[in-house]
C-alpha cells in the first residue's frame, strides 16, 4: 500500500470509528450521545470529514487540488442542506440542531480547514498532486456555485438579527437548492460567450 493510500485509509477509519463512538457508543455508555456530553467534538469530526471528502478526490478520483477543496465546499453545502431538513423531520434533542447561521458556516469553515490539511500532508506525495487531472468545467460549476453562496451569507446575517437571531434556516435551503440549477444556467452562458 503506498504511503498516499496508508493515509487516506488511517484517516477515514478513524472518522468511521469517531462517528460510531460519539453517536452510538456513547449513547450506550452515558446514556446521551458525545455531541451533548462535549460539543466541539462536532468540530473534530467536521475537520475529519473535510480531510477525508479531500483526500478521497484527490488521492482516488484524481482531482486537482484546488478542484478538490472546493469538492470538499460541495459536499458541506450538500451536508448542510440535508442537516436543515433533518432538524424539521427528525425528532432530536436541542443540542443536534445545526442552524446554518452561524454553525453551519463554522462546519463548513472548519471542513475546508481539514481539505486545506490534507492539501499540506498530500504535499509530501508529489505523485499525488502531479498524476491528478483538471476539472475544467467542474471547476468552473464549483467557483461560480461558491460566488453565489457569498450573498446567502450577506443576505442570511441581515435576517438573523432581524429575526432576532433565529437562521434563516428555510431560505438558507431554497436557496443552497436553487443556487444548483442557477448555477448551471450561468455556466452554460458563460461557455457560450467564449465561444
Amino acid at each position: 500500500m503506498k504511503g498516499k493510500h496508508f493515509i487516506m485509509a488511517f484517516t477515514l477509519t478513524c472518522s468511521i470509528v469517531l462517528e460510531v463512538w460519539v453517536r452510538w457508543i456513547s449513547l450506550e455508555q452515558y446514556g446521551r450521545d458525545f455531541f451533548g456530553i462535549w460539543p466541539p467534538i462536532d468540530n473534530i469530526m467536521h475537520f475529519m470529514w473535510g480531510l477525508n471528502i479531500f483526500l478521497i478526490l484527490l488521492v482516488w478520483l484524481k482531482w486537482k487540488p484546488l478542484d478538490s477543496l472546493l469538492g470538499v465546499f460541495m459536499w458541506q453545502m450538500m451536508w448542510e442542506s440535508v442537516e436543515i431538513i433533518g432538524d424539521i423531520v427528525q425528532a432530536q434533542p436541542q443540542h443536534m440542531f445545526d442552524h446554518f447561521f452561524f454553525d453551519g458556516i463554522k462546519d463548513t469553515i472548519v471542513d475546508i480547514a481539514g481539505g486545506a490539511f490534507g492539501w499540506l500532508i498530500m504535499k509530501s506525495f508529489p505523485d499525488a498532486i502531479n498524476n491528478s487531472k483538471p476539472l475544467t468545467e467542474g471547476r468552473t460549476y464549483m467557483v461560480t456555485y461558491a460566488y453565489g453562496v457569498v450573498p446567502l451569507i450577506l443576505i442570511g446575517t441581515v435576517v438573523y438579527f432581524i429575526n432576532g437571531k433565529v437562521s434563516p434556516d428555510t431560505l438558507t435551503f431554497i436557496w443552497l437548492l436553487a443556487l444548483l440549477p442557477v448555477t448551471q444556467i450561468i455556466c452554460k452562458i458563460r461557455s457560450k460567450i467564449k465561444k
